[in-house]
């Protein structure tokens, strides 16, 4: 892993490094929403939940077809699903089996998992009540390994792990 390129990636695409308020840097690229308007962190909880809920999902989208469509997304067998996510396969089974709702981290490893392009998991990670933002430097790291095209979660973990960062799994 090359982590003087992942710095100069962070430090490029960063919102809100070296400023003390995110609100007064100009957007790069194409985010699709205001500054002011995006959430706080990634790993924090839309709606005040750590998992997402269908209520919560209801709230953001009247839709009856968010579960489907969050589901839709996989199309692998579960158990190789489970082992490209580094999830436990009773796990994996619960939640598709809709007994248990996903972590923000595992749905993200099901996005890895699945080896979606970014904007396919961001919009699997909204579907989970969840977001990915550029204010927070564990997205942009999960979003410069997808843009390297590179799905290998342990990888990823490491990497986390050198920016002393929350883990996947």
């Amino acid at each position: 892993m090359n982590y003087d390129e992942l710095d100069l990636y962070i430090e490029k695409n960063l919102i809100g490094m070296g400023y003390k308020n995110p609100a007064d840097v100009t957007p790069r690229g194409n985010l699709g929403v205001s500054l002011n308007k995006m959430p706080r962190g990634s790993m924090e909880r839309v709606h005040g939940k750590d998992t997402f809920s269908k209520e919560a999902l209801v709230e953001k989208n009247t839709s009856d077809t968010l579960d489907d469509e969050f589901y839709s997304f996989f199309n692998l067998d579960l158990l190789e699903l489970a082992n490209k996510s580094h999830i436990d396969y009773y796990r994996l089974l619960s939640i598709m089996n809709k007994d248990v709702l996903p972590k923000k981290e595992e749905v993200i490893c099901l996005g890895f998992g699945l080896m979606l392009d970014y904007d396919s998991l961001a919009k699997l990670v909204s579907l989970g009540g969840y977001r990915l933002t550029l204010t927070k430097k564990a997205d942009v790291i999960v979003k410069y390994f997808i843009e390297n095209e590179n799905y290998d979660l342990e990888e990823l973990n490491q990497a986390l792990n050198h920016y002393h960062l929350d883990l996947l799994f």
